[in-house]
């Protein structure tokens, strides 16, 4: 279900979230009009993730189904589509701000979403890095006062895993997806320890992906890994 609203922000917070925002470059095609019951929309992001997704009719809130294909099919279907948009748009990291829960240290936290980053060899783990590296420079400047630093990624299955639980208090059942996290120990923040928090995460993710590394995954043995979200965290010594 998609719902679209507008909110009243305020403008302080929202000049906040908006620093460092990153270039996105959208192309979309639809195959067909809303005089239909349902939308067919392809659509890319900066040519490296491809989507076919279903719109119902709506204004305020519509259903909607999205599904993730590959370029050659992205490519196929926009040859067949009547309307075709290309687009540019902004991405911002998500920041959060804090303190550490034990030792009650403030922390700053960058998340880069990597739209579901596919491992398929070593050389897409090589030109995944090249690109987190680019993410890292964008937001390194704002942890200049933290004196340490660590980095990491988060893992899904391309074809998605969910735990399902209920919950206590409401007895209602959630839905969660599962995940495996990998991140760095603590680094000082400087040049030279930045170079070897990327070589120590960099080992760590490829040694996932040819599952020798020590670290149990809580996802199916199979299933193809994707690259979730990057983070970047700056803390207080």
């Amino acid at each position: 279900m998609e719902i679209e609203r507008k909110w009243l922000v305020n403008i302080f917070q929202a000049l906040d979230m908006i620093q460092g925002i990153v270039p996105l470059k959208i192309t979309q095609g639809y195959l067909n009009t809303m005089e239909d019951e349902y939308l067919i929309r392809y659509r890319s992001v900066n040519n490296l993730a491809f989507m076919m997704e279903l719109k119902s009719k709506g204004h305020l809130s519509r259903q909607e189904l999205g599904y993730l294909i590959t370029k050659e099919q992205f490519e196929e279907g926009m040859k067949l589509c009547k309307t075709k948009v290309s687009k540019k748009a902004t991405a911002k990291y998500r920041l959060e701000k804090g303190t550490t829960e034990f030792m009650q240290k403030k922390f700053i936290r960058f998340r880069f979403a990597l739209w579901r980053y596919k491992l398929t060899d070593i050389q897409r783990i090589d030109l995944l890095f090249k690109r987190l590296e680019k993410k890292y420079k964008v937001v390194k400047d704002q942890g200049k006062k933290f004196p340490t630093q660590r980095i990491g990624i988060t893992f899904a299955a391309q074809e998605k895993e969910y735990n399902i639980f209920t919950n206590s208090k409401t007895n209602r059942k959630n839905t969660t997806e599962v995940y495996d996290f990998i991140s760095t120990a603590t680094f000082a923040n400087n040049d030279p320890s930045t170079v070897g928090m990327f070589e120590e995460l960099k080992d760590k993710v490829i040694k996932y992906y040819l599952k020798t590394g020590k670290s149990p995954s809580m996802l199916d043995e199979a299933s193809v890994k994707a690259a979730k979200h990057f983070y970047v965290f700056f803390v207080e010594a």
